[in-house]
């Protein structure tokens, strides 16, 4: 969107610029642009979204984090949590209130695999009370308000960690990341 909004400055300044008042830009779907100024038109323009800087890993990026199988209705396994959690670490609260996404690198997933998104009081659930699949690759959960809100520990969150449980099947969790920009 910040690309988006820089270009269609720059082609005002542009058409500003312009000796001509017939300078025009159109912005049509998908984030494209159509620009034309004295007869010539510049065909679309389109913004792709940026390559990350870095990952951040909360799980798998450090020497020793080998993958694990999360056992199923056992909440510590996927809870973050520094201490009550038996794998991954508390999520930092300006990683909450930024509403990152998790990206979870995923193998051996059996066909029934399934989990509950909750916190660890099993107070709120944040999958609409259904069940999500859990597939082979990059499996990826955006952190919401509502997540921050029940579970960021400072800044108004009620600390109450974020918590994947699987309820069927199972899988390995090779890395838990998100990305910065």
């Amino acid at each position: 969107m910040k690309n988006i909004i820089f270009m269609a400055l720059v082609m005002m300044g542009m058409c500003l610029l312009s000796a001509k008042a017939d300078a025009q830009m159109t912005v049509v779907k998908d984030g494209k642009v159509v620009y034309g100024l004295n007869g010539s038109t510049v065909d679309y323009v389109t913004f792709e979204k940026p390559q990350p800087k870095s990952r951040v890993y909360l799980y798998g990026g450090k020497e020793g984090e080998a993958p694990f199988r999360p056992g199923a209705w056992n909440a510590a396994d996927m809870r973050f949590s520094d201490n009550e959690g038996n794998y991954l670490p508390c999520i930092p609260s300006d990683v909450y209130w930024s509403f990152r996404t998790l990206i979870f690198d995923i193998s051996d997933a059996t066909e029934d695999c399934a989990g509950r998104i909750m916190n660890a009081w099993w107070a709120a659930r944040y999958d609409n009370n259904t069940d999500v699949k859990f597939t082979n690759g990059l499996w990826e959960l955006r952190l919401t308000p509502e997540i921050a809100k029940d579970c960021a520990r400072e800044n108004g969150g009620g600390g109450r960690d974020l918590d994947l449980m699987i309820t069927s099947g199972s899988c390995t969790i090779n890395a838990v990341y998100y990305e910065v920009y």
